[in-house]
């Protein structure tokens, strides 16, 4: 899968994802943005916390807009324009309540992404509804959220 990132001076970095990255990315994922709220209540049980942890990402990818394609514009590509392959990941919580994610190939230059926590859970969802349309068969559940045939659809969900 081609994740393309740009930033607001018209760079652009493409990179591949691959099945076997994404399958060992997403605990990791989910575990950040788990901890997270175990921190902001710690005496919480289980249960509650994916109950929150899943309004919080319900919360945070209903304001973002995921109808707007991805604008192409003239790009340059800092790191070249043939996309690398991702072999190493690494993600890490930084002050000011922002998020780590760092794309490096095996050899050679990667990327280091800063994420709020509503574009984490953003790129959460589009890597999810990715993965399943690319037909890749990853176990890509997420608490509090339940995976189904409608998200990322055009149909509403009820909540009884």
């Amino acid at each position: 899968m081609l994740f393309r990132v740009s930033g607001g001076d018209a760079d652009e970095v493409c990179i591949w994802l691959t099945p076997r990255l994404v399958k060992q990315l997403w605990p990791n994922l989910v575990q950040l943005l788990s901890n997270k709220v175990a921190q902001e209540i710690p005496t919480a049980n289980h249960d509650a916390r994916r109950m929150v942890l899943g309004m919080q990402h319900e919360a945070a990818v209903g304001q973002a807009d995921f109808s707007q394609p991805y604008r192409t514009r003239p790009m340059q590509f800092p790191l070249g324009e043939s996309p690398f392959v991702a072999a190493k990941i690494t993600m890490n919580v930084l002050p000011n309540a922002l998020y780590l994610l760092a794309l490096h190939p095996a050899e050679g230059r990667g990327v280091d992404l800063r994420l709020t926590e509503p574009l984490l859970h953003g790129w959460r969802r589009m890597l999810q509804k990715a993965c399943r349309e690319a037909e890749w068969d990853l176990a890509l559940g997420f608490p509090g959220s339940p995976l189904t045939a409608a998200e990322g659809s055009a149909e509403s969900r009820v909540l009884n």
